[in-house]
């Protein structure tokens, strides 16, 4: 039986006990039917509604600890029991106290199941967006297959207007796209030949023809919604120390109930059913859900409104590190770049050999390879054979029998430098842009300057960055001259360059500066950026290359824009505050509720019966959550 029904049936049968409550409060009358009919709505709210938490306390107890439901479980029964043996020896009963305690109990867990709901609606959106057929080309026709069996390496048609099935790679077409719902971008993209498309994503205008290569779990729909799961149910070091503190509360709780119930009866001889009655309050008023759900609740929501936000959190606790850090590192190109390099001035006689630079270079993943495809478009292709590609330094290869290298002097460590290119070579260590040399058989022929435009949201990102992370370095490939140049044309408000870091040694670099006692973030673009991202207390992903971003890094900004890092840090800020109000609250409440429910106010007439004290326990889960709830309609910039 679901939590809802529980409830609806614990309401229901409570609902003759609290009349009955009533009739005697108002008009003072006994009717020892009544007690029969509390007796059976008792048992039946016991059986119905607290059937799963007798069962929770219980292996608990097999299990050798005490838990939330122990609490509930120790209170209702007790108060059960000693209203049974109440009726025979015609004494008090509290069969109220049962189906309150139990109704309230299951209100506060119907109210935190429906916030999840809530905040898991968007994701479950987000998953409806696949598509559940896709068009397949088999041989000459088309066959239309339901998704679950659609394999990596068919053909898939779409055609406009309709939602791309899968993850693939365009061979043949063009068509606009419509990527917000998955990646935040608003405006439409292009797709064309051997580019990657997103499933999920819709088709605005032109037809596709698509390879597939991803499918399943394995898709960036499914990661992404996977990973905001894996967040909200991430336990923080703040949740494991309340686990820790549960286990030792709920014991010491009932120690307290005992010596309650000694004090009463044996010490000031009060009546046992009163005594009882104390102790039974401080059971149920004790019960640490307010405790148990303060961090959860707010993580739920929290990861629910970053990832409405365009943040795919992998772990809640990255995001609420973000406001401590001492230093954020950004890769450039790709980074703070637009990661679309063009060239911008070439030196020597290139046009001789622009067909083998662009046969060596289109095979090569990479934006300064695709800027000097670009560059010339009429290029012819050659055979290429044994390309080497050299992290940081470039690409060589044998292009139709000759050796040909591209990249920078590193790579060009054994070339030969003639005589009308020694000009070119005094002013390399001075270029503001970066370049790109080309060797034929180990002969230098000339060279590239190739610039990539600064993203237009940096400047001001950065500038509100520098009131809350003392450091923002860039770490970079080129030579200092370019990176600085970069600095000083912008005016970023940058702290420190790292200029000709290869990508071996970019976490090499993090580690460094967390060698100083720093907390360091780290953001790139995910491509040669996974030893520095896990190195990194908080790495960062741009969503440029989603498929690949979604591999590494804690925070995925999914729409491509570096305004949300500001986003995430004052969201990161803004979880962890949350946390402690709801811990801070959840505490307070058990300190002044226990010594209430155990009597200590009675001199001056406040008592706590225990269906009062089941209500009071109620609504302090309940205030934690909507506590939790004002982070989700809160504006974060």
């Amino acid at each position: 039986m679901s939590i809802q029904r529980r409830l609806i049936w614990s309401s229901v049968l409570t609902l003759p006990v609290a009349i009955q409550m009533f009739l005697m409060l108002t008009t003072n009358e006994m009717n020892p039917l009544w007690d029969w009919l509390a007796l059976a709505c008792a048992t039946l709210v016991i059986v119905v509604g607290a059937g799963e938490m007798y069962k929770s306390a219980w292996y608990a107890f097999l299990n050798h600890h005490a838990n939330m439901d122990t609490l509930v479980a120790l209170g209702t029964l007790t108060a059960y029991l000693a209203s049974i043996w109440g009726m025979v020896t015609h004494r008090a009963v509290f069969f109220d106290s049962v189906a309150f305690v139990v109704t309230f109990v299951l209100l506060g867990q119907v109210l935190e199941k429906r916030m999840r709901k809530q905040t898991e609606a968007a994701l479950a959106g987000l998953a409806d967006l696949q598509a559940k057929v896709a068009q397949v080309r088999q041989g000459d026709q088309v066959v239309e297959l339901p998704i679950e069996q659609v394999g990596i390496g068919m053909h898939v048609l779409v055609a406009k207007g309709e939602v791309i099935p899968v993850d693939g790679v365009v061979m043949a077409g063009v068509a606009k796209v419509n990527e917000a719902m998955v990646t935040g971008e608003s405006e439409l993209v292009t797709k064309q030949v051997h580019e990657r498309v997103i499933g999920g994503t819709q088709l605005v205008s032109g037809d596709l023809e698509i390879v597939v290569d991803h499918v399943g779990a394995e898709t960036v729909l499914a990661k992404i919604v996977a990973l905001v799961k894996q967040a909200q149910t991430s336990q923080s070091p703040v949740q494991a120390l309340v686990d820790k503190i549960s286990a030792v509360f709920v014991p010491l709780v009932m120690m307290v109930a005992i010596a309650t119930f000694a004090i009463w009866y044996l010490g000031l001889n009060v009546s046992g059913p009163k005594a009882l009655e104390f102790a039974v309050a401080v059971l149920v008023i004790a019960c640490p859900c307010a405790l148990g759900l303060a961090t959860p609740a707010a993580l739920v929501v929290g990861v629910g409104r970053a990832a409405k936000a365009g943040l795919v959190v992998r772990n809640a606790e990255a995001l609420m590190a973000l406001p401590k850090l001492d230093a954020i590192v950004f890769d450039k190109t790709g980074t703070l770049t637009e990661g679309k390099p063009v060239v911008v001035e070439t030196w020597g006689d290139l046009t001789s050999v622009a067909d083998f630079m662009v046969s060596l270079e289109a095979g090569v993943e990479h934006p300064l390879a695709q800027a000097i495809v670009d560059y010339y478009p009429t290029a012819v292709k050659h055979e290429v054979a044994g390309v080497q590609v050299i992290a940081g330094q470039g690409v060589k290869g044998n292009v139709a029998g000759h050796e040909v290298l591209i990249g920078n002097e590193q790579l060009m460590a054994g070339a030969t430098w003639p005589a009308d290119l020694q000009a070119f070579k005094e002013v390399l260590p001075m270029m503001t842009h970066t370049p790109v040399l080309v060797a034929i058989d180990y002969q230098i022929v000339g060279g590239l300057s190739i610039a990539d435009g600064l993203r237009p949201e940096v400047p001001r990102v950065l500038q509100q960055l520098a009131s809350v992370i003392p450091e923002r370095i860039i770490l970079t490939g080129d030579k200092a001259p370019v990176a600085n140049e970069l600095v000083a044309t912008n005016q970023l408000a940058i702290s420190q360059v790292l200029a000709e870091v290869s990508p071996q040694d970019k976490a090499h670099q993090i580690m460094m500066l967390q060698a100083t006692g720093k907390k360091v973030a780290f953001v790139g673009d995910g491509i040669n950026d996974a030893p520095a991202l896990t190195m990194a207390d908080v790495g960062i992903v741009m969503g440029s290359g989603v498929n690949v971003a979604l591999q590494s890094g804690d925070v995925v900004l999914l729409h491509n824009d570096l305004r949300l890092l500001p986003l995430a840090v004052n969201l990161g800020r803004a979880l962890a505050t949350q946390i402690k109000v709801n811990l801070w609250w959840a505490m307070i409440y058990n300190l002044l509720g226990i010594p209430v429910a155990a009597g200590c106010l009675v001199s001056f007439g406040v008592t706590l019966t225990p269906a009062v004290a089941g209500m009071a326990m109620a609504l302090s889960s309940v205030s934690v959550l909507l506590s939790s709830l004002t982070l989700k309609w809160r504006e974060f910039k």
